[in-house]
């Protein structure tokens, strides 16, 4: 699943969290944006993904996928900026 704030503004900072419950843990977190390239201004660190100063043009579907030798699972949030 994907934790995230309920309500974006512009100007605004975000960060989504991938939560991912597997055994073994899963090793690997892949952040992607469906329909785009991820904006330039986003950091990517560990399970997290941070949008500093959102702006509509992060407006998208981000997906998140969690990984280990056994399988992987993904997530998805829709995000609309304010």
């Amino acid at each position: 699943s994907v934790k995230y704030p309920q309500l974006t503004r512009e100007g605004e900072s975000l960060e989504l969290i991938c939560s991912a419950t597997a055994k073994p843990s899963p090793d690997k977190v892949k952040w992607q944006r469906l329909e785009d390239d991820l904006p330039e201004h986003v950091v990517m660190s560990g399970d997290s993904l941070a949008f500093g100063n959102l702006n509509k043009t992060d407006n998208g579907t981000y997906r998140c996928e969690a990984s280990n030798i056994v399988g992987s699972a993904s997530a998805d949030y829709t995000l609309f900026v304010y």
